[in-house]
């Protein structure tokens, strides 16, 4: 599991992204509205929609102002829809962070959820 957080080569710099609760919040409402599932693999259309959120949500925490907008994410993997090695640890990245990961759980004896001890 990580911190959510990533560089890449996007835009034509090194650009963090960071997978928090807006980026997260974000892209779920926009899943929601393509009819995709977030899970173990990626609709392509997800993919400027994750990168977007990621990027605009390291800006946000950083008070920056983004010099990019959701249309240029759009066009730049348009652009790269053949190098996924350039898109697929960023994807990973949110898979992996905290809040999609989440904490690991075990149920008590009553069926409810419980913060397991040795985590």
């Amino acid at each position: 599991m990580n911190n959510g957080y990533i560089q890449a080569d996007l835009l034509g710099r090194v650009r963090g992204l960071k997978f928090g609760m807006l980026a997260l919040q974000q892209i779920s409402m926009e899943a929601q509205r393509l009819g995709s599932i977030l899970g173990s693999s990626v609709d392509l259309a997800m993919v400027p929609v994750i990168v977007y959120w990621g990027l605009f949500n390291n800006c946000y925490i950083k008070r920056e102002d983004p010099d990019f907008t959701f249309e240029d994410v759009v066009q730049f993997v348009d652009d790269h829809v053949n190098e996924p090695e350039r898109f697929t640890p960023i994807v990973q990245c949110l898979y992996q962070s905290k809040l999609i990961a989440g904490e690991p759980q075990a149920e008590d004896a009553k069926g409810k959820k419980k913060v397991r001890p040795d985590a």
